[in-house]
């Protein structure tokens, strides 16, 4: 027998063995839990049922993707060039600063965000700089307040949408081929509504025509991007629901199938087949197939909720009419394909089981 240290060498054959085996084992490492349970659930159920099923869930049907940024960018009005710098600001001390922020080097490479917190304290200050004008300001002086009063006003609009709209961490929400929510995890969907309920307070402010003072949590409004490119729930929830609506689309065909070839308790009771569908019905569809639809149904109704009350409030929100059809409103292609998968998919187990007189009651 040779010594520990001095094993034969592996034969070609059985070196490729263990390298499939070793990929084989990182790839269930690595696989998603909620593809994964939906995967076996496909699997649990062809055999139940006795149809072939495609378990693999990798690749989905397409859905509309997030227009480019092209279509979606609004352009912004400059200020001519000089007008700021030939104001006379002894009554405008508090446009020193912001005029100052914006020639930096810094300033003209803004991020969108703070692109949006520096035009908000901008034309609150031009506002108040022009109620506060004394009665003998110069014509002139006044004239240009007045001009860089009604730009900046007009900005606001095209401003909001581009920060929220046009800001990479909002597409990031909308990006394919995130995984999907894990389930039991909400993904954290709470501190997301709280940042777009906030942004939503903004985007009803500059709609106002009185004198309006900038909310407390403007300066810490950076923090709600971060947890959205962070978080980046729109898009874990998107590729929830297409795998979901898609595994409930191949059980519901190998359910169908079933019913339509011989009965599976031709006397109306239960048999050998008929328990082993039903404890695939009880252990992988209620108890882990549903749960994890209750998951997507309300995290995803509470953010397509909050999505449609921002875009309200937002001018441009016809930018993406094409795009809230398909997936970005709770009466979009996509939810609609949900919803008609699972209550087909309720049905045909409705009837499946109802033959034998498996179907558990609702009391």
């Amino acid at each position: 027998m040779p010594p520990a240290d001095h094993y034969p060498p592996l034969t070609p054959s059985a070196r490729l063995g263990l390298i499939l085996l070793l990929l084989l084992a990182l790839a269930g490492c690595s696989q998603e839990p909620s593809r994964a349970m939906l995967e076996n659930y496909l699997y649990r159920l062809g055999n139940a049922t006795e149809q072939s099923i495609d378990k693999d869930l990798r690749q989905l049907p397409p859905t509309a993707a997030y227009p480019p940024r092209r279509e979606r960018l609004r352009p912004e009005l400059e200020l001519r060039e000089g007008l700021v710098d030939t104001l006379r600001l002894r009554h405008c001390n508090n446009l020193l600063g912001l005029i100052a922020e914006r020639n930096s080097s810094l300033g003209r490479v803004m991020p969108v965000s703070k692109k949006l917190v520096y035009e908000l304290r901008f034309f609150t200050a031009i506002r108040d700089c022009r109620t506060e004008l004394p009665e003998d300001a110069a014509a002139e002086l006044r004239q240009q307040l007045d001009e860089i009063y009604q730009l900046k006003k007009r900005n606001l609009d095209n401003v909001a949408w581009n920060a929220f709209y046009n800001a990479p961490e909002m597409e990031a929400n909308f990006a394919l081929g995130e995984p999907p929510l894990a389930p039991a995890d909400d993904g954290g969907i709470g501190p997301v509504l709280d940042g777009l309920k906030r942004f939503e307070q903004l985007a009803r402010l500059i709609h106002r025509d009185d004198g309006w003072q900038l909310p407390a949590f403007l300066e810490q409004i950076e923090r709600d991007y971060q947890i959205l490119n962070n978080n980046r729930f729109g898009a874990r929830w998107l590729s929830g629901l297409r795998l979901l609506t898609e595994t409930l689309e191949r059980g519901s065909d190998a359910l169908q199938a079933r019913l339509e070839q011989r009965a599976l308790c031709p006397l109306g009771r239960s048999t050998p087949q008929a328990k082993i569908l039903h404890r695939v019905f009880i252990k992988f569809y209620a108890g882990e197939v549903q749960p994890y639809m209750a998951l997507l149904h309300r995290s995803g109704q509470r953010w397509l909720q909050q999505q449609q009350q921002l875009l309200e409030q937002l001018a441009h929100s016809d930018l993406l009419s094409a795009y809230r059809e398909a997936v970005l409103s709770p009466h979009s292609k996509l939810w609609r394909d949900y919803e008609q998968a699972r209550r087909r998919h309720v049905e045909l187990w409705q009837q499946q089981l109802g033959q034998c007189g498996l179907m558990p009651s609702r009391s």
